[in-house]
């Protein structure tokens, strides 16, 4: 049996969900700087929460309650969908729903309440949200947008390269932008038939599991895919992914980096952290980087094939990420001199056509 309080939260939230299907709209508290309410979770240490409600009413009872400053605004369930809640996913927040005046209800994630709230549609009406999604897709293509069209597998499940995307728990490691809840639509993404979405979610790859330089915890979980993807038929622009590959494998972890390169600040870093949660990031970091060199020497031999494609963008790719690897290049150096010689050759012509003097 649940505790009263858990009880009424949950009636709450169950309230939420109905009256905003029903409604089509949904209620927050907005400030003069257009952001939205937010109180410390409940729940979760160190945790925010930003609070929406089914009706202006419930809304106004907070308003009352420390946030005399902020105004009740609708928002329609299409931007509260699509838009709002995969923002939050990303950023790492927590939805409130119906919070009561004591700043304590329902919380969830933002993947989880979108599930919910679609799964809480008759089908003509979820069909008619798709659609709208879709054109809105079409019309202007945004990350969120992007990461709600493929945040579910399709009807039969992640097929073929992405078969076991699913077995991941993405929410649990993080990459440079927070938590990495939205791998999944990103990697669904780079076999989409529409050129566009896999253009954005290879850049979004770039900015997520690379960025900077910089590699992360959910870095060498994504190795896998990125192999396959690369070795599979479909649409995917394999010389992209094959350059992913190659960046990730020169990457660094972001605190051993400025260790190695930049003792001052390294000794900044440790004043601002305790000396305790400076080392275990360092440890954790260890951890993964290790963990993404063995992802990464796993499969290596899978691209050597790849020394002889007609793509110069895979050949050279290719080359450079087993080149890091000296054990296995050099049991296939001829394999790697005949790549490098023909994509020089490759760009001797570029060069000749360019400038005929030459």
């Amino acid at each position: 049996m649940k505790p009263p309080q858990i009880s009424h939260f949950l009636e709450g939230h169950n309230r939420f969900i109905s009256q905003v299907v029903a409604n089509e709209k949904v209620w927050g508290l907005v400030g003069t700087n257009d952001s939205f309410a937010v109180c410390d979770s409940n729940e979760t240490r160190n945790g925010t929460v930003l609070m929406f409600w089914s009706d202006r009413e419930s809304a106004a009872l907070v308003q009352g309650a420390g946030f005399e400053e902020f105004k009740p605004v609708e928002d329609r369930l299409f931007d509260f969908l699509f838009r709002y809640l995969p923002r939050m996913e990303r950023d790492g927040y927590r939805v409130g729903t119906n919070f009561n005046a004591e700043l304590a209800g329902f919380e969830i994630d933002g993947f989880s309440l979108q599930q919910q709230l679609l799964s809480a549609m008759k089908p003509e009406m979820a069909e008619v949200y798709s659609a709208q999604l879709r054109a809105a897709a079409a019309t202007r293509l945004s990350p969120d947008l992007l990461f709600s069209l493929y945040q579910s597998a399709g009807p039969n499940g992640d097929m073929g390269p992405l078969r076991n995307l699913s077995n991941v728990t993405w929410s649990a490691v993080t990459h440079a932008h927070g938590k990495a809840c939205d791998l999944p639509s990103l990697l669904r993404a780079l076999v989409s038939p529409d050129p566009a979405h896999r253009e954005l979610a290879c850049r979004l790859l770039f900015e997520t599991i690379w960025h900077q330089g910089d590699v992360y915890e959910a870095t060498p979980l994504a190795i896998p895919f990125l192999y396959d993807l690369l070795t599979a038929d479909g649409p995917q622009d394999k010389s992209t992914i094959a350059l992913l590959i190659s960046t990730i494998a020169g990457g660094h972890a972001p605190n051993m980096k400025k260790c190695e390169e930049n003792p001052e600040e390294m000794g900044e870093l440790q004043a601002f952290n305790s000396d305790d949660d400076f080392q275990s990031q360092l440890a954790r970091e260890g951890r993964f980087m290790a963990e993404l060199r063995r992802e990464l020497a796993l499969r290596l031999e899978r691209l050597v094939p790849y020394l002889h494609d007609p793509s110069p963008g895979v050949r050279g790719s290719v080359a450079e990420t087993i080149c890091r690897f000296p054990e296995i290049a050099a049991l296939v150096i001829s394999d790697l001199e005949t790549a490098l010689k023909m994509n020089r050759a490759k760009m001797c012509g570029v060069s000749k056509l360019k400038h005929p003097e030459v």
